[in-house]
């Protein structure tokens, strides 16, 4: 249980009143109450046991990138250009302003992030990061695309996983109740209507070690862009390539600005380390420059 007015954001509180029933994924069920005149809440969660807490810098399985990947679907997939998000007024909506702020950012912290981190950082993410800050093309300007639900922050330390057996009915839509050895998907902190191909670089780019996101990235992207079909959405897979390679540099980015603005621990400086290295070499390997500079 949650009380008071740092933790949760108001935002998850509105997003659990107005939201999750419309989604087939499986979601906590909750009791909230909010006082929209001082933002005090109580919100009282599910117990999700037996489960186990993904692990950022241990990485996952293929078959626990699966079940994540196929969880994400089920959250991407039902509001895919939905107009109903754009009736939400609190919902971030990833505007230029919004996005304008963002790039500001990264450069203003970027300079302490490398004299922090300069010993650890692997050489091709410290190339690649340096040419994203001095150049990022259309990565914060750009018009989506098309729109979703996004997560914002999907990766291990953010999903419970669910021993075999222990599911329970959840809070999602239909098929919220056959999750059976699949995952629990917590902290929508910074849920926002976004470009769905977000979450999907993030989650693969840090969530599997360098090696294997080489070896199974393609099928799991095409697994991504196939099973949103089944909600209607017509993606082609080059289309669907062409977005992961762009968000390559989400991962990136927010490795580099959180790291500067939380307080500093040593799990936290392994994490944030595993999340700039993962995702600044896989955005070396797709060549995410050249994708969000137009090139190719």
């Amino acid at each position: 249980m949650y009380s008071g007015r740092v933790f949760p954001s108001p935002s998850v509180m509105r997003w659990r009143a107005t939201s999750v029933k419309r989604l087939s994924m499986f979601v906590l069920r909750a009791k909230a109450q909010l006082s929209d005149a001082t933002d005090d809440f109580l919100l009282l969660l599910e117990d999700f046991a037996p489960c186990r807490q993904g692990d950022q810098i241990k990485g996952c399985t293929l078959h626990e990138a699966e079940v994540c990947i196929d969880e994400l679907v089920r959250l991407h997939g039902p509001l895919w250009n939905s107009p109903f998000l754009a009736t939400l007024p609190w919902l971030n909506r990833s505007s230029d302003s919004d996005r304008s702020g963002s790039q500001a950012l990264m450069r203003q912290v970027f300079p302490g992030f490398l004299a922090r981190y300069a010993d650890r950082l692997d050489p091709h993410a410290r190339r690649v990061g340096e040419e994203f800050v001095r150049d990022a093309g259309g990565y914060f300007r750009r018009t989506l695309p098309h729109r979703t639900v996004v997560h914002g922050d999907f990766r291990l330390d953010n999903l419970l996983f669910r021993a075999a057996g222990g599911a329970t009915e959840g809070a999602g839509g239909a098929g919220a109740g056959s999750t059976a050895g699949g995952v629990g998907v917590v902290d929508f902190q910074t849920v926002t209507h976004a470009c769905g191909p977000q979450d999907l670089a993030y989650f693969i780019g840090a969530g599997l070690t360098t090696e294997a996101r080489r070896t199974h990235e393609r099928d799991l992207v095409a697994r991504w862009a196939e099973e949103l079909r089944r909600y209607g959405v017509q993606l082609r897979a080059d289309d669907a390539w062409l977005e992961y390679r762009r968000y390559a540099f989400a991962g990136f980015v927010m490795a580099v600005v959180a790291s500067m603005i939380v307080k500093q621990t040593p799990r936290g400086d392994e994490m944030f380390m595993a999340m700039a290295n993962r995702h600044g070499v896989h955005a070396a390997d797709l060549d995410s420059l050249s994708a969000v500079r137009g090139e190719a």
